[in-house]
C-alpha cells in the first residue's frame, strides 16, 4: 500500500504539489526543473493558506526536520538477512526521506568563496604566529582540522525563553567544561606511537549572537555582563574592551579571569578560543576587498549581506568541525546535528548540559526532533 503524503509529512502541504516536488527531487520525474509546471496543480484550489512564514518562519524547517528518517535502529534492521524491509511501508518512507534529506543537504553547501573564507578563519586563528605570519598568507591556505565548535546559547532571549530553563547559562560554566573535555580528548586520541596518525584538537570556535549578549534583561542583567567579559577575555578574535581584532590576541589563552574573582587553573595553558561570526567577515572580506579597491573595478560595501554570510559560515564549520558540542532545545544546535549525523559524524556530536557537563548526544548523535517549547 501506498503511504499518504501525510504519513510521510504530516502537515498542511497541497499534496499534489508536494508530491510533484518529491517525484523531482527523488529522480522519478522526466521533467527538466526549468520546465516544471504547478499551474494545472493550484488553478482550482479554493482553499489557500499561509504556511511557515511571519512568526510561524521556522515552522516550516521544522517539519522538513521531523521527517521520519533512519536511525541507528532501522540500519541494522536493513543488514538483517532477516528483516523483509519490502513489506514494511514506514521503512520505505524513512528510506525515501532520508534519500530527499542527503541531496537537500548536498544543495545547502555554500558557495566556493564562502567555504575558503570559513576554512581561512580556522586557519587564521589556529596556526597565527604574528612574528611570522601576515593575514594574506594565512589567506593562502583552506585547510581546516583539529578544532571544536561550540554553540553558546547565552543570549539574553534564550535566557528568559521557556526553552532556555534548564540550559547552563553561566559562561565561564561552560568554558571551564569545553577546556576539560579538550583535555580529556586528545588525551585519549594522542597516539600511543609515533607511526600513529590522529587528529589533535587545537582550538574552538565559538559559535554566539554578539548582539544578542548586550540586550540585557533586568533578571539576568548581572550575569549577562558577565558572560559578556568572560567572551571578551576568552575570545582571541576580540580585545577585552569588545573590539575585534584581525590579528589573534594572545590576552586569554592562559592564567586568571581579569574580571571576576573566580579561581582559574593557571597549570596548563588553555587552547585558543575564537569566533568566525560578523567580525571575521568584516574585516577579512569587506576591509579587504576595499583595501585592494584600485586594482578592482568595483567592491561590495561594507555589511552589504547581512547577517547571512556569518551565519552560513558559522553553519558551514560547525558541520565541518572534528566535534561539535550543542545544547538540547537550541534549533540550531539541532540543525547541526542532525546534519552531522547524516553526513556520518554523529559519534562527534556532543552537548553541553547544567548537571553533567559535556555528554554525547544520544541515539548514535541524531537529536530528537526540535519543538517549540
Amino acid at each position: 500500500p501506498q503511504l499518504t503524503i501525510r504519513q510521510v509529512l504530516p502537515m498542511q502541504t497541497p499534496s499534489p504539489i508536494f508530491q510533484d516536488t518529491l517525484d523531482f527531487w527523488m529522480g522519478r520525474s522526466g521533467t527538466k526543473w526549468r520546465k516544471l509546471d504547478f499551474r494545472s496543480r493550484v488553478q482550482h484550489c479554493q482553499r489557500p493558506f499561509f504556511y511557515g512564514g511571519g512568526k510561524s518562519a521556522g515552522v516550516l524547517w521544522n517539519d522538513y526536520l521531523g521527517m521520519p528518517k533512519l536511525e541507528p535502529s532501522d540500519i541494522r534492521k536493513l543488514k538483517s538477512n532477516n528483516y523483509q524491509n519490502h513489506n514494511n511501508t514506514v521503512l520505505r518512507a524513512k528510506q525515501q526521506n532520508t534519500q530527499l534529506i542527503t541531496t537537500i543537504q548536498e544543495a545547502l553547501i555554500p558557495a566556493k568563496p564562502w567555504r575558503q573564507l570559513g576554512n581561512q578563519c580556522i586557519q587564521h586563528h589556529l596556526n597565527h604566529n604574528s612574528n611570522q605570519r601576515t593575514f594574506e598568507s594565512n589567506m593562502a591556505n583552506e585547510t581546516a582540522t583539529g578544532y571544536v565548535v561550540l554553540h553558546a546559547r547565552v543570549e539574553t532571549d534564550m535566557m528568559v525563553h521557556r526553552c532556555g530553563v534548564e540550559m547552563e547559562k553561566n559562561l565561564t560554566t561552560i568554558f571551564d567544561m569545553v577546556d576539560d573535555f579538550i583535555e580529556k580528548y586528545n588525551r585519549r586520541v594522542r597516539p600511543s606511537t609515533s607511526s600513529s596518525t590522529v587528529t589533535l584538537l587545537k582550538g574552538t570556535m565559538v559559535a554566539v549572537g554578539r548582539e544578542g549578549m548586550q540586550e540585557f534583561h533586568k533578571s539576568y542583567e548581572e550575569l549577562s555582563r558577565h558572560n559578556w567579559n568572560v567572551l571578551n577575555e576568552r575570545s582571541v578574535s576580540y580585545h577585552p574592551n569588545g573590539t575585534y581584532t584581525l590579528i589573534p590576541n594572545p590576552h586569554e589563552t592562559h592564567g586568571e579571569n581579569s574580571h571576576n574573582n573566580t579561581t582559574r587553573r593557571t597549570t596548563r595553558q588553555r587552547l585558543p578560543m575564537f569566533e568566525c561570526g560578523e567580525g571575521w567577515v568584516e574585516h577579512a572580506f569587506y576591509k579587504q576587498q576595499q583595501k585592494h579597491h584600485d586594482q578592482m573595478q568595483s567592491f561590495i560595501p561594507n555589511n552589504y549581506y547581512g547577517t547571512i554570510v556569518p551565519s552560513v559560515i558559522n553553519f558551514w564549520l560547525a558541520v565541518q568541525a572534528d566535534v561539535f558540542v550543542g545544547v538540547m532545545k537550541s534549533s540550531w544546535s539541532t540543525d547541526v546535528w542532525t546534519t552531522r549525523y547524516y553526513q556520518g559524524k554523529g559519534k562527534q556530536n556532543f552537548q553541553y548540559t547544567a548537571e553533567n557537563g559535556i555528554i554525547p548526544v544520544p541515539n548514535g548523535g541524531l537529536p530528537p526532533t526540535h519543538k517549540r517549547c
